[in-house]
């Protein structure tokens, strides 16, 4: 089993749980779940404070090479990794800003470190960290950080140019079978994966948009290379890449990449139908225990999970929705899938299925599948609260872009206001996660004892079309204190008045260079994920046929076959706005 997700070093993989409260770690326990570790906010781990407003936690990986996991924690102030020591956390290291790790300086404000694997194949994880002014690789050393490499944009990596501002980072994995971890970069020029080399990375191969793998056709503006996983059991991992088309297997072999399989839209693989504008693709796990992972398929039909079976993928399991998996009932609306692990430690893995309901186990084994846990809302995991709606499992799905969103009340703070925020905040980031668009919460701010914006609690939104902002949108959105260029804010307030609508919930129309959107406090769960999908270029869809309701951008808020959908057009649309930006 990978040791990214045992954390106490059983052999059993636990599940990093947080929210509002504080964090915990739940261990499955025959048909239920343990806490043997529980901590609130305003615990200090050694020096560490908890707060879960703004600490992030993830990337994992065995930092120090116990063969443990250890987790990575960042914040405002800086960047620590803790790792568990009985019913607590403690860190191995902890930096504020502005710390220099060899060269590096760390910023957690434009840092990001989403991914992380064994790049030196010394048994021990290292940290992939990108900024504006380039990449790094870190490593743990005593009690710090050290960068064994580190690269400023415009370094060429053998013939592959660095420029993290367009250039994707992951998935990772070690795609030559040499024991040691490789990164895949995408960029607007083609693709390419690099290895480490001493202080440095070169280029195992590379590939201009136009080049054809097999008979994949490649072109990074509609391409997403979702996951890297050993779909064949031969060692190596193979790369799942989507696009409108269809999906494909990759593999590195003989200096370039070749496509395993390819399934073009309207393909039955077994029972499983593609369709990249509805299909969901992952948790990879290996469900069997057979030394091959599997990939989990979801839709509004309902999931599957594929195995690749002499050069073709089959569908050894699938559930419709109304069907139970053991216990559990399937529905894909409500249910959202993983993370995948090994929790009971029979060397299969099992897969977190959570919904409005509670929170199910499943076992994606044939015949039927199994659940050997469920557990409603309200169910204490020795001394956890179990609440779906603002309990977080896992770390940080991996994605290959991010946005920054801040919130900004017009309206007095209320226990309500700040639910409606978190939720729709975590709405949001779980949406935009199952595409490959990472969300940061960024400052929450009441401006609502401002007495120059009273004359703006009930905004004048005039038509609320692209480009025509009106005179109080100007004055509103001028207050972006603590936001920096190209990041995102949800005005909260208590009215939007449009001369071309009634009962108008939400406006994306915004001045230029400030960013944004404005709500009001309603009952629609995924308000602010349309309204910044907007901000990021997305149009509606047409009201007819009726059908065009089960995608986000819908032109009202009644979704059908919810989660919504956002098609793998819009996703490009995202990714290439400027307020997107890559790993």
């Amino acid at each position: 089993m990978s040791r990214h997700d045992d954390f106490d070093g059983d052999g059993r993989a636990e599940l990093l749980v947080s929210s509002p409260w504080g964090i915990g770690l739940l261990e499955m326990l025959g048909s239920a779940f343990n806490a043997p570790m529980m901590a609130p906010n305003g615990t200090r781990f050694g020096g560490w404070n908890l707060q879960t407003g703004d600490n992030r936690f993830g990337p994992v990986g065995d930092f120090d090479g116990d063969g443990q996991a250890e987790i990575v924690f960042s914040s405002p102030w800086g960047l620590g990794v803790l790792e568990q020591r009985k019913n607590t956390f403690a860190p191995l290291m902890m930096a504020p800003n502005s710390t220099r790790f060899g060269g590096w300086n760390l910023q957690t404000g434009d840092n990001r470190f989403e991914k992380v694997g064994d790049f030196d194949g010394d048994g021990r994880a290292e940290l992939l960290i990108t900024s504006p002014w380039g990449v790094g690789i870190l490593e743990l050393a005593g009690s710090t950080l050290a960068a064994p490499m580190m690269a400023p944009n415009g370094t060429r990596f053998g013939g592959w140019n660095l420029q993290t501002g367009d250039n994707r980072f992951g998935p990772v994995g070690d795609f030559d079978g040499d024991g040691r971890d490789e990164i895949f970069v995408s960029s607007p020029w083609g693709v390419g994966i690099l290895q480490m080399q001493g202080n440095t990375l070169r280029p195992l191969m590379m590939a201009p948009n136009g080049t054809r793998f097999g008979g994949w056709l490649l072109n990074t503006r509609d391409n997403f290379f979702r996951i890297a996983a050993d779909f064949d059991g031969d060692g190596r991992v193979e790369l799942l890449v989507t696009s409108p088309w269809g999906i494909g297997i990759l593999e590195f072999t003989g200096g370039t990449l070749g496509a395993v399989t390819m399934a073009s839209n309207g393909t039955r693989l077994g029972g499983w139908i593609v369709d990249t504008t509805n299909n969901r693709f992952g948790p990879a796990a290996d469900y069997d225990g057979d030394g091959r992972a599997e990939l989990l398929m979801s839709s509004p039909w309902g999931i599957g999970t594929l195995e690749l079976n002499g050069g073709a993928f089959t569908s050894p399991l699938m559930a419709a929705n109304g069907t139970r998996v053991g216990g559990w009932v399937v529905d894909t609306r409500n249910n959202r899938y993983g993370p995948a692990a090994d929790y009971d430690g029979d060397g299969r893995a099992e897969l977190l299925a959570t919904s409005p309901w509670g929170l199910g186990v499943l076992e994606l084994t044939v015949p039927g599948g199994g659940s050997p846990v469920m557990a409603p809302n309200g169910t204490r995991f020795g001394g956890w609260n179990l609440q779906t709606d603002d309990n977080r499992f896992g770390v940080r799905r991996s994605c290959f872009d991010h946005v920054v969103v801040h919130f900004k009340m017009l309206v007095a703070p209320s226990a309500a206001l700040t639910t409606f925020m978190d939720r729709q905040y975590k709405a949001m980031e779980d949406l935009f996660a199952d595409y490959g668009v990472a969300t940061y919460r960024g400052t929450t701010e009441d401006l609502s004892a401002d007495a120059r914006l009273a004359g703006v609690v009930d905004l004048d939104v005039g038509a609320c079309t692209r480009g025509n902002p009106t005179a109080e949108h100007n004055a509103l959105f001028a207050n972006r204190n603590g936001v920096r260029a190209n990041e995102l804010v949800v005005y909260v307030v208590r009215t939007l008045n449009s001369s071309a609508s009634t009962n108008l919930l939400g406006c994306a129309t915004h001045p230029n260079n400030q960013p944004g959107c404005a709500v009001v406090q309603a009952n629609a769960r995924w308000l602010v994920a349309h309204e910044i999908a907007h901000v990021l270029g997305l149009r509606h869809w047409p009201k007819t046929p009726t059908t065009n309701s089960q995608y986000l951008m819908f032109p009202n808020v009644g979704w059908t076959d919810t989660p919504p959908d956002i098609v793998q057009t819009e996703v490009a649309t995202m990714v290439d706005s400027p307020l997107t930006r890559a790993f």
